[in-house]
């Protein structure tokens, strides 16, 4: 009996991890976590983001039904969150909010800005009718002035000659060549084979469950751009575990690292975000 109850125990937890979907994570430059977006049950859930101390200085409910809620991020060199605009719309409505955000860098709200339909479809109200003025009596007519006589035209002075100065030589810069360095974490209880495709060339990792892995790097001009930009990858489930490849849904979530100002590392966090 005992034995029945531990297996339903275990079925009922992994049941309700595989309800879970991060779609979103980040974190300061020093490893606390900054930003983080998870859905409970695939439509509803929160966004969340903290300071360096750990203490929670956003909330807001997101959802994927009647309409939509969503927050976006944005971050500070260092981490943390900069900027946090959150979007509501009902379905089938007129009605929307908007919502801006922005925070310091140690996590105090520095400003909030808010939109809503009620501005577009109830501006405020003014008179139809101007009041009109009254009229100003007419003043008596004033004699004519007599026209004063013409002047003679001075002679027009010629501009002294300057010499101007010399230009200085530009000088072209070249652009500062910025290191991007890509990780693969498996955070699955699946072995994946990780594929990235670059001018022809194919570079395959193979990664076991809950491993960390040093993947490619690529080099951009003097700012850093996003992978996808540069790259083709694609993952899947190794051939060994066949049986969990028709069932196991894996979703990648990408993370952001500015290390130095010409250094950016991007990780790659893979989760098990569903079952069939």
């Amino acid at each position: 009996m005992k034995s029945y109850l531990i297996i339903f125990t275990l079925v009922l937890a992994g049941s309700i991890q595989a309800q879970k979907d991060t779609t979103h994570i980040h974190h300061f430059t020093s490893g606390e976590l900054s930003t983080l977006i998870v859905y409970e049950d695939s439509r509803k859930g929160k966004a969340r983001a903290f300071d360096k101390t750990g203490k929670e200085i956003y909330n807001k409910r997101v959802r994927k039904y009647a309409g939509h809620a969503t927050v976006h991020f944005t971050h500070y060199p260092n981490g943390a969150v900069k900027i946090a605009r959150y979007s509501s719309a009902p379905d089938g409505g007129i009605q929307w909010q908007r919502i801006t955000t922005e925070f310091a860098e140690d996590g105090t709200i520095t400003r909030e800005t808010k939109e809503d339909n009620d501005l577009i479809y109830n501006p405020p109200h003014y008179p139809l009718h101007r009041p009109i003025q009254p009229r100003m009596p007419d003043l008596p007519q004033q004699p004519e002035k007599p026209k004063p006589k013409p002047q003679p035209k001075p002679e027009p002075v010629k501009p002294e000659r300057k010499e101007q100065p010399q230009r200085k030589k530009e000088v072209i810069t070249c652009a500062s060549i910025h290191q991007n360095q890509i990780y693969l974490v498996n955070h699955t209880p699946h072995t994946l084979l990780f594929t990235f495709k670059d001018r022809g060339e194919n570079s395959i990792f193979h990664l076991e469950p809950d491993t960390r892995q040093k993947a490619v790097s690529y080099i951009t001009a003097d700012i850093t751009q996003p992978p996808q930009h540069q790259l083709k990858y694609s993952f899947e489930i190794s051939e060994e575990g066949e049986k969990s490849r028709r069932k196991a849904q894996i979703k990648l979530v990408e993370e952001k690292v500015q290390k130095e100002q010409l250094k950016t590392e991007y990780i790659f966090h893979l989760f098990e975000s569903g079952v069939e």
